[in-house]
């Protein structure tokens, strides 16, 4: 199988120590694994566990009620969901992981954006809406 993994931020916190714990026990399954991320720690790192790295903008939005700051939010997310589409159809996976809630928001329109029939699941531990480990 192939896995696309994608995460929003280039800093190494405890969603990413999990995200590179997955990106190395599928390694070890046999599966094929790449990484899409800011550059930065993360990148890094994922190099050092010998996983393939594509390069993505970072995504910078925050939490809002306002409308007008919601539409600059948005536009922000337009460089992430475009390289995460390049990496999509340069990478061909079976599946497309991302580690938040928010890269979950780029993942689904980016997997949309080019109909792959690769389902788009999301980590979401560390949440409060959700008991489950994983959606897909």
């Amino acid at each position: 199988m192939r896995i696309l993994f994608y995460n929003h931020a280039a800093e190494i916190s405890g969603a990413e120590r999990s995200l590179l714990a997955m990106m190395g026990w599928a390694r070890h399954a046999g599966h094929t694994v790449a990484c899409c991320t800011p550059r930065g720690p993360l990148a890094q790192e994922t190099a050092n566990a010998h996983v393939s790295y594509m390069r993505t903008r970072p995504l910078v939005i925050g939490h809002t009620h306002n409308p007008l700051v919601l539409t600059r939010y948005l536009a922000h997310m337009a460089a992430p969901v475009r390289d995460l589409v390049s990496a999509t159809r340069h990478f061909h996976p079976d599946v497309v992981h991302a580690n938040s809630i928010r890269a979950g928001v780029v993942a689904a329109i980016a997997v949309r954006a080019i109909a792959v029939r690769a389902p788009a699941s999301w980590y979401t531990c560390a949440t409060r809406y959700s008991r489950a480990r994983s959606i897909i």
